[in-house]
């Protein structure tokens, strides 16, 4: 076999691995042949391989292919090998506990934030967001904040190529409110959305940097909505900021 040939068949291999997702948990080989436009007879042939290496997994009485425990062993330790998630992990969880509230922490992927990890208290909701789940930046608070650090151009272009769903009657999803409310945050330094995904439910969100002062991803709270009165959201976001600076002053980021 020769390199060119070896580094296609790892290309497809990859492929095939990377169709799972959070939406596309369970997979056909019919099904992942027609989405990658593949031969059945190769897709088959690379599942094999992956299913005997445990990065998937079979049910063999539906067909149903699905991912295996060596990509949960992996997932476990990319995330404890992260230094991201060391140094933010003990803030966010003691920002949970002073505050009660359902907290949790995305990273920057491309035009979309990467759920990282949470934390609930027995009080608190569970969002029940998986580790890994993306979502548009223009979709939710964690990402507006993040829209509201990048140049004003480059929001603009990713909000006006993006589309939002309304899912309740309260969401913002047209590209001219959306860069209204990017604007605040940038002026108050957090981003909030209420009853926008659920009604009931609320998040502030405010952004982390890295040491060349380049966000790299968000913290937030979420809450039912009618515990944020005005006076205890300043209270949240007054400790949401310090946890934030917290965080991003560890990462080497010291503001001018």
């Amino acid at each position: 076999m020769t390199k060119t040939t070896s580094t296609k068949t790892l290309v497809k291999t990859l492929d095939i691995l990377l169709s799972f997702d959070s939406i596309c948990t369970h997979q056909k080989t019919s099904e992942i042949a027609r989405k990658l436009n593949l031969n059945i007879s190769t897709v088959s042939r690379h599942l094999t391989d992956l299913v005997s290496y445990g990065f998937l997994e079979q049910d063999i009485e539906s067909g149903y292919y699905y991912l295996g425990s060596k990509v949960i062993g992996l997932a476990g330790v990319a995330l404890n090998s992260s230094a991201l998630y060391k140094i933010a992990y003990q803030e966010v969880y003691q920002l949970s506990k002073k505050m009660n509230l359902y907290a949790s922490m995305s990273i920057l992927k491309d035009t979309n934030i990467m759920h990282l990890f949470d934390v609930f208290t027995e009080d608190t909701f569970n969002l029940l967001i998986p580790i890994g789940y993306e979502r548009a930046l223009a979709s939710c608070a964690m990402g507006r904040i993040i829209l509201a650090n990048l140049p004003d151009s480059l929001a603009c272009s990713i909000v006006s190529k993006t589309k939002v769903a309304k899912l309740t009657p309260y969401s913002i999803n047209t590209a001219s409110e959306i860069m209204e409310q990017i604007f605040t945050a940038k002026r108050t330094s957090y981003s909030i959305l209420v009853d926008e995904i659920k009604i009931g439910t609320s998040s502030i969100a405010t952004a982390i940097y890295d040491k060349n002062a380049k966000v790299i991803g968000a913290i937030s709270v979420s809450a039912e909505t009618n515990k944020l009165n005005d006076k205890y959201k300043d209270e949240v976001v007054n400790n949401l900021l310090i946890a934030a600076n917290n965080i991003s002053a560890k990462l080497g980021y010291f503001p001018r």
